[in-house]
């Protein structure tokens, strides 16, 4: 079954997601305990085979904690752009 739901992406067989897992500073959506657990075993792979662009998705989050100042905010709005923000990403330049 094709069963994740990526940054906003719907890509469930069920018209709605029933858990989720934060992974890599991503949200990702499952239709029932069994695709958690199976995401679990092998989240790259299987992001891969749902939601092609997850590696995008990550590459930005990753862009925007590295980020200080303005460079923040300009990457925080370009992963606005393109994702659905459940929960800004942590500062990591904040100690």
């Amino acid at each position: 079954t094709r069963c994740a739901d990526v940054t906003g992406v719907q890509t469930c067989a069920l018209p709605i997601c029933a858990t989720y897992t934060e992974w890599n500073g991503l949200r990702v959506g499952h239709c029932c305990p069994g695709c958690t657990k199976r995401f679990l075993a092998n989240p790259e792979a299987l992001l891969d085979e749902v939601a092609p662009r997850w590696r995008d998705a990550a590459a930005a989050v990753a862009r925007v904690k590295k980020a200080e100042g303005a460079a923040r905010t300009e990457a925080l709005a370009s992963l606005r752009g393109d994702w659905s923000v459940v929960r800004e990403p942590v500062d990591e330049t904040v100690k």
